[in-house]
């Protein structure tokens, strides 16, 4: 895996997975798999990608924030039950930083929110990746 070096956004491989930018021709794989799956929103309440237009705009809205230099810090949340989440956020380098108490409202449903963050080497917060 290679390591982010602060410009731009990396490509990360590993045997099993590709992290990447987001391409425009991704929307239309988004909406299909993601986007008409109810799993998707089930522990978040939102679907970014529940139609095609709205996966086509969450690609360019991401693809002008990766566009941006000096990202030192990446956050990201899930409840607190989403335990397939959760391993993929530590397994990808995420330290769990919080519990937010019933913090997070689906529908009926109230969950814990998990804050995870990955700090890039050398950063502001002192914090090691």
């Amino acid at each position: 895996m290679k390591e982010y070096d602060g410009h731009g956004t990396t490509e990360l491989k590993t045997e099993r997975l590709t992290l990447r930018r987001y391409r425009p021709d991704d929307a239309e794989a988004l909406y299909r798999y993601l986007g008409t799956d109810p799993a998707m929103y089930q522990y978040s309440g939102w679907n970014p990608y529940a139609t095609l237009e709205m996966a086509q705009e969450t690609v360019q809205v991401l693809e002008y924030l990766t566009e941006k230099e000096g990202i030192s810090c990446v956050t990201a949340w899930c409840a607190a039950e989403n335990a397939g989440s959760r391993r993929v956020l530590e397994k990808a380098g995420m330290q769990l930083v919080r519990a937010e108490k019933e913090s997070l409202a689906v529908g009926d449903r109230v969950y814990d929110r998990m804050i995870y963050e990955y700090w890039k080497k050398g950063s502001a917060s002192g914090k090691e990746a």
